[in-house]
């Protein structure tokens, strides 16, 4: 297709991409332009197990990529939308479980120009993992509040799609008051139109709650969260929430 060979190795029991692509090689005459259509793993130590299949499947080595050098290599297997350089994992059209998260999409692949571009497709449902941290503070729903507002903005999702959202939220941190954090978030997220997946949609389990509070430790807290938020932590492979987590267990701890 416009001067491009395309090679689909399918599914074997008792070889490796590695192994197969090498002896089609051995046997073939190496286009000039080519790509490579499987199911397997690509072996890097960045991506993440398929959780429905364990252990490796088929896998396929950058040195052999590098050997041979496809323009692309587009593998099925792994269920999250994935890319490594040239490989490219479109992941699974449907979401079978809450743990395949947002918008699902496929891939389109221009023969001409080897430009790669992903299309959404319109599911019933939309998945979705959120963790929030909440703080034992006057100003405590408000705070969830903006968190809720910043979360559902981040997803960048119409009207529409969010009817179709079905969420689980999980709640960090410490609070002066358990039962108005959970009724706040289910009023809320109500309001905002987005459905808890199930019963464990809200997840409080760890979220400590404080009973005799300590003002000097809520202005300590006050002081070092305004500090933390002032911070640029990119490039400590950290994030803010985790930071003030850690913290309110150094304060607020016993």
């Amino acid at each position: 297709m416009d001067g491009l060979t395309v090679l689909f190795i399918p599914y074997s029991t008792l070889k490796t991409l590695d192994e197969v692509l090498t002896e089609y090689i051995h046997n073939n005459n190496l286009p000039e332009r080519w790509i490579l259509v499987g199911h397997g793993d690509y072996i890097t130590a960045n991506r993440q197990l398929n959780s429905y299949e364990p252990g490796f499947y088929m896998p396929i080595s950058s040195k052999t990529i590098n050997k041979y050098n496809p323009l692309r290599v587009i593998l099925g297997h792994i269920h999250k939308p994935s890319e490594y350089g040239k490989v490219f994992y479109p992941g699974s059209p449907c979401g079978l479980d809450i743990t395949e998260t947002g918008k699902r999409k496929f891939i389109l692949y221009d023969t001409r120009s080897d430009i790669l571009s992903r299309k959404s497709i319109q599911t019933s449902v939309i998945y979705i993992i959120e963790t929030v941290l909440t703080f034992p503070v006057e100003s405590e729903m408000d705070l969830l509040r903006n968190k809720i507002d910043h979360m559902i903005e981040k997803w960048s999702l119409t009207e529409e799609e969010l009817n179709r959202v079905k969420m689980r939220l999980k709640v960090l941190g410490f609070t002066r008051n358990l039962p108005n954090i959970k009724e706040f978030l289910i009023k809320y997220l109500k309001e905002k139109r987005v459905t808890l997946n199930d019963s464990d949609g809200l997840d409080l389990s760890s979220v400590l709650v404080i009973k005799d509070i300590d003002e000097d430790r809520i202005s300590i807290f006050d002081k070092v969260k305004e500090k933390v938020e002032s911070l640029d932590l990119q490039n400590f492979g950290s994030s803010k929430d985790k930071v003030l987590d850690k913290t309110m267990e150094i304060i607020f701890g016993e």
